[in-house]
């Protein structure tokens, strides 16, 4: 998978996403201001170094997506869905298999 080439941001961000906090949170917790932690999952500044074990299929495609550029709304237009859907599937909610089609991984 990815996993070997995330960047710090990205990082950061399946690590919120996995606690289900909000950046500002996030932020709280690494007791720095929310528009730094911003920018370290933006990847506009140097973060502290996280460690993942292991992505889950879902995860990557969230990653994917992210690269892409496009919100959970307008990838759920391109792919003829329900923003809700698209969540759900990004949270290992139900079939990826319209994701997996998409990004060429069937």
């Amino acid at each position: 998978m990815l996993e070997e080439e995330l960047t710090t941001g990205e990082k950061l961000y399946l690590e919120r996403n996995r606690r289900k906090l909000t950046q500002k949170a996030s932020a709280k917790l690494y007791d720095v201001t929310l528009a730094a932690y911003r920018a370290w999952e933006n990847d506009q500044s140097e973060g502290p170094d996280v460690t993942l074990e292991g992505i889950e299929t879902w995860e990557h495609y969230i990653i994917l997506r992210r690269r892409l550029g496009c919100s959970v709304p307008e990838m759920a237009a391109i792919l003829g869905c329900n923003p809700l859907t698209l969540y759900n599937w990004e949270s290992g909610k139900g079939s990826l298999r319209r994701l997996m089609e998409y990004w060429g991984h069937s």
